[in-house]
């Protein structure tokens, strides 16, 4: 039996009951507001209660819940204490009224339960969020994140970032479908202070009507087809005039008399680099899959050419397990990037589940004491214990202070954005992400180099006069009593010891949010609130004052003489404050007098609390409910009996459904849908993706792999331990042996685990080519390659499809060179024997990533070019022969010099004019750095500026002869 779309089974397939799906954004600036509307119609005979959970942007603020009924009456959601509202809709379900709950499964996860739509009833639940807008620094533009699916996570929901707590929501009840019965609707108008002056999306087709009334810093953006579901997360990238300047605004909330200041702004500056560590956390589990690790690969590599000479650096792969390239950190060498390039260019997503947290925890026991620590982590995210990771970084974070800095980056269509701007922020580093389709070379560049400049610090912001948020006289002493837990007298096991009641400083006048002041980095949009107590006014201009290596900063940025009214700024500073209290890090944790003194949990409770219901958020701790009540008389007998529970499926085949799903099953019917679902062999379970009678290779549409769940499937059970804390799954197995993907019938899989039989990357053959990929095997991303007179592939099993890096005109394997066991490194200037790959359709005269890559892979660790055979073909040369006239030219300025100085000058002034008249163009930032080293080697070479400039011109002008004159 095959399910599709949005369905649950009770005796057959029926309907759910959502219907349509509308989303209105509307972009300020650097700050949008999105109301998300959903549509629900009852088409049964009974009353039904149904549950869906939906993703939003991890930084969001969750403002706004409303129920409509028939189109008749509205209802507006109230914010309460989780455990309080989850008690109210449970007690109004049964009583046969409409309930409506909105719960907080995770910083990034958000469920709504609708009680008792009755028999034809037709239900609009409609939900608003505010959320701050990330800086794009690939493209000097705000980004809009829409996320559209609750991608799979990695690990057991014991670690889930938010206890139940007393709600209604089940943190392992996802199953999602693959076909949705409805067209989204989704609108984005901008409203921008200043003129418009471009609108992309990397992820979908869009339409774009610019200047609307005639006004230039007005738009509107609609979807350009009609789609029933969104694939990927939608992105949208805006530019318009001045957006990155200083600015500060200051809105008054009239509910709570109070002004919150808001100061943001893009810095440019710079710092010398300091001499550092760099380690590379590598993602390489299965969900990486193609395309993401194709970005990984590129990124690690042009990062580890963009290296300083002086550094030390290592790369850690992660998945099921994790695998350093050194046992400590190298000096940056030859040999060591010889090494580093080879690990690059081999790298496959073969290494199974998403261990993070062991990988992590291995990296910061081994990082160098010495000198400063740059932690780069490159992920597609989605695991269950991020509060865990995120407390192992901060804790790291701060027994190392300012010598350590995490910088993440979220690669993917599905990203988990909790994971990435979490682990960043526990770690002062900064978060970015690229999609499957867009340029990551600029991103990690811009990386780099504020991870190599030594940290701002002694942050100080002014925002009213005589009022400071560090101030202590501003404090009052709030005695906090701890409450006793009731302990039971049929019970002998030792209640943990609460401390004793203690003194914690808590009432400010000036509520910095963050209390921390972020890290300031160059080109990354910095971001501060500032909620005023009642009657203090802000300052007419807010200073922000720092302490840099290289001496004091400053920056006055004055107030805008506007004041707006409102609560959107609040919210979103109270939506940090909440953020700070669960991270750690707020005032109560931070200040000086609380220091060393227990924060009990109950009173970052009922911090969250407070902040929840003063600003109607949705947080851990509180929730929206709505309560539609109905009088006796005009319930319905049949509404009066407990509603049939109706879940909303979230992925199947692709999780890939607008994310909308979580649910229960009918009441006490969980035995009854286990026995379906063997019936059917693959029907509908918490976590299941799609249904057939045929098993698959990666869960593909029309065919089922259950995920982490135990299926009896032809009186067999099979297994696959793709690491979802040890749950059984039917991930991958056929129910008829097949010699491709099992080693052994009826065997247990582990994914790619050393030493056991797996279906991804292990064979009962062991000279058989895998499917999925094996460490320390080579791969060449997607190259067809001659060794040894024999021909091996690489890819991911989709014959004659191109693969990773480059074309295969054969069917490929995903990461084996089954007849090979030397990795490659692509034309290090250390190679060992080595393939050298061409590809015949490349010009080297155009500006194209490829070309820049093939051309960097020339480059020594130090930054010289060598006088070699691959340099002199690059430029379609034989040798210094064909180059005569620019030696001559050399020699008229360098007379004394050898001829061997004068062929390594000619060599370098060609590279430098190289990357300046070629790759500049479209690459600038990727290769300034290595442009960088090589101009310091020239320099070193000449040891005359005058000289060196006139080289440096005569070599352009024979890069521009080149391009012209096709020789």
């Amino acid at each position: 039996m095959q399910i599709y779309g949005l369905c649950f089974i009770e005796y057959g397939v029926k309907p759910i009951p959502l219907r349509n799906v509308v989303v209105e954004a509307n972009v300020v600036d650097m700050i949008a507001e999105v109301t998300i509307s959903q549509t629900y119609k009852n088409f049964e005979k009974n009353t039904i209660e149904a549950f869906y959970k939906f993703p939003i942007y991890e930084a969001a603020a969750v403002c706004g819940f409303e129920a409509e009924i028939d189109g008749q009456r509205k209802i507006k959601g109230i914010v309460k204490e989780s455990k309080e509202a989850a008690k109210e809709y449970t007690e109004a379900v049964q009583k046969g009224h409409g309930a409506y709950l909105l719960e907080s499964e995770s910083a990034n996860v958000f469920q709504c339960s609708v009680g008792n739509i009755t028999s034809g009833q037709t239900v609009v639940i409609k939900i608003t969020y505010v959320t701050e807008l990330k800086h794009d620094s690939e493209t000097e533009k705000i980004r809009f994140v829409l996320p559209t699916h609750i991608a799979p996570r990695y690990g057991s929901s014991e670690y889930s970032s938010s206890s139940n707590d007393g709600k209604i929501l089940n943190p392992d009840a996802v199953s999602y479908s693959n076909r949705a019965d409805f067209y989204l609707d989704l609108t984005v108008t901008c409203r921008m202070t200043s003129t418009i002056q471009n609108i992309e999306s990397p992820s979908h087709k869009i339409s774009t009507e610019m200047n609307i009334d005639e006004n230039p810093k007005i738009s509107k953006i609609t979807l350009t087809e009609q789609i029933t579901y969104l694939e990927k997360d939608f992105i949208l990238v805006v530019k318009s005039k001045d957006l990155n300047q200083p600015r500060a605004f200051v809105e008054y909330n009239p509910e709570t008399q109070t002004n919150c200041v808001m100061l943001t702004l893009v810095p440019t500056f710079a710092l010398n680099a300091t001499m550092s560590e760099l380690i590379f956390v590598v993602d390489r589990s299965g969900s990486m899959g193609i395309e993401p690790m194709k970005k990984a690969a590129q990124a690690l590599e042009l990062l580890l050419h963009s290296l300083p000479e002086d550094c030390y650096f290592n790369v850690v792969s992660f998945g099921t397990r994790h695998d350093p390239l050194f046992p400590k950190s190298q000096l940056y060498s030859e040999t060591t990037l010889s090494q580093a390039l080879n690990l690059a260019q081999i790298m496959t997503a073969n290494y199974g589940g998403t261990e993070v947290f062991s990988a992590l925890k291995w990296t910061f026991e081994n990082s160098r004491n010495d000198m400063p620590t740059s932690v780069f982590f490159i992920t597609d995210g989605g695991v269950w214990n991020v509060d865990q990771i995120v407390e192992l970084v901060r804790e790291n974070e701060e027994k190392k202070k300012d010598d350590l800095r995490f910088f993440s980056l979220g690669i993917g269509d599905s990203v988990s954005y909790n994971l990435v701007e979490s682990v960043a922020r526990a770690g002062k580093g900064y978060a970015q992400f690229v999609t499957n389709n867009e340029r990551i070379d600029k991103k990690i560049i811009g990386m780099l180099k504020n991870a190599l400049k030594p940290p701002i610090k002694d942050y100080n912001i002014t925002w009213a006069n005589h009022v400071e948020p560090l101030e202590e006289k501003e404090l009052d002493v709030t005695p906090m009593e701890i409450d006793k837990p009731t302990i039971s007298f049929m019970s002998d096991e030792n209640m943990e010891l609460q401390p004793p009641s203690i003194n914690i400083f808590t009432d400010i006048k000036v509520q910095q949010a963050p209390y921390l002041i972020p890290p300031i980095y160059s080109g990354i949009r910095f971001i501060v609130y500032c909620i005023l107590e009642k009657n203090i006014e802000p300052c007419k201009v807010i200073s922000l004052k720092a302490t840099s290596q290289d001496g004091p900063m400053k920056l006055d940025i004055p107030l805008d003489p506007i004041t707006l009214q409102g609560s959107k700024i609040h919210r979103l500073a109270a939506r940090k404050l909440i953020q700070d209290l669960d991270d750690k890090k707020s005032f109560i944790h931070k200040h000086p007098k609380n220091a060393d003194k227990h924060i009990p949990t109950s009173f970052v409770k009922k911090h969250i609390v407070n902040l929840g219901k003063t600003y109607n958020l949705a947080s851990k701790y509180t929730s929206f409910i709505a309560i539609d009540e109905k009088n006796n008389e005009t319930i319905a007998p049949e509404s009066q009996a407990i509603s049939q529970k109706r879940t909303v499926p979230q992925f199947g085949g692709n999780p890939n459904l607008f994310g909308f799903g979580s649910v229960r099953n009918l009441s006490n019917l969980s035995s009854l849908a286990t026995t379906q679902c063997q019936q059917v062999r693959c029907s509908i379970q918490p976590n299941s993706f799609s249904q057939s009678q045929t098993a698959s290779l990666f869960g593909q549409p029309n065919q089922p792999s259950l995920f982490g769940q135990t299926v009896v499937q032809q009186s067999r059970t099979s297994q696959t331990g793709f690491g979802f804390g040890g749950q059984p799954s039917l991930f991958c197995q056929s129910s008829q042996p097949n010699p491709f993907l099992q080693s052994q019938p009826n065997q247990p899989s582990s994914f790619g685990q050393p030493n056991q039989p797996s279906l991804f990357g292990q064979t009962s053959q062991p000279n058989q080519p895998s499917s999925f990929g094996q460490p320390n095997q080579p791969s060449l991303f997607g190259q067809t390659v001659v060794q040894q007179s024999r021909t091996s592939q690489t890819g991911f099993g989709f014959g004659g499809q191109p693969s990773l890096f480059g074309q295969s005109s054969q069917p490929s394997l995903f990461g084996q060179l089954s007849n090979s066991q030397t990795p490659v490194a692509f034309g290090s200037s250390a190679q060992s024997p080595s393939l050298v790959i061409k590809n015949s359709n490349i010009n080297h005269k155009e500006s194209q990533i490829e070309n820049l890559f093939e051309f960097l892979r020339l480059q020594s660790f130090n930054g010289k070019f060598l006088p070699n055979k691959s340099f002199y073909e690059f430029f379609y040369k034989n040798d210094l022969n064909d180059l005569i006239n620019l030696k001559q030219e050399i020699e008229k300025e360098l007379s004394e010099s050898s001829e061997k100085e004068i062929e390594d000058i000619l060599i370098n002034c060609i590279a430098i004019a190289y990357l300046k008249i070629i790759m500049f163009n479209n690459f600038k930032d990727e290769c300034e750095m290595c442009y960088e080293k090589v101009e310091k080697v020239l320099k070193k070479m000449i040891e005359n500026n005058e000289k060196e400039k006139i080289i440096i011109e005569k070599a352009e002008e024979w890069i521009k002869n080149w391009v012209n004159n096709n020789s």
